[in-house]
């Protein structure tokens, strides 16, 4: 009996996306900017879009930690440092990240796992954590440095922004 309750419980359960196809595919988690700018371009073609807000389905986690889950699985706070959800940052000059391809995927793609969240819910945490990114960012450079990682950056101020 329990043999075949786990079957219909697998058989009904919505599949997972194949992480590591989707992350080889699309070379995720995105690097610097050039990375992303490959990875909007990518996501001009209707079937990736499909991909990745499978993917982003696919995530688990609860209405506080989603979002952040899912940027995180899609590019490094490296990354995040060279966006501003509205653009023009008052210090540094960033890439608007609100009329992105991959906002309004993340948008739709917590939308649909989270019915509870709204649009502005999902808006205000992706603000929060592309915020942060820069601190995130320079504590994991430090980090590799006590480690005695080999840095991948010649300069640690330039993300290629």
């Amino acid at each position: 009996m329990l043999d075949m309750l786990t079957l219909l419980l697998k058989d009904s359960a919505p599949s997972q996306p194949e992480l590591s196809s989707i992350t080889e595919l699309f070379q995720l988690p995105m690097k610097d900017l050039d990375d992303a700018k490959n990875f909007e371009k990518l996501l001009r073609v209707q079937n990736n879009k499909s991909k990745t807000r499978t993917f982003f389905i696919g995530i688990r986690g609860t209405t506080n930690t989603i979002v952040g889950r899912v940027i995180k699985s899609i590019m490094t706070y490296e990354c995040g440092s060279c966006f501003c959800y509205v653009g023009l940052n008052e210090d540094t000059v960033t890439v608007a990240f609100k009329t992105s391809t991959i906002c309004d995927i993340v948008h739709d793609g917590v939308c649909e796992m989270h019915k509870s969240m709204t649009r502005d819910a999902v808006e205000s945490n992706i603000k929060n954590w592309l915020r942060h990114c820069p601190r995130y960012a320079l504590k994991n450079n430090e980090d590799r440095k006590i480690n005695g990682e080999e840095e991948h950056r010649q300069d640690d101020s330039d993300y290629n922004c």
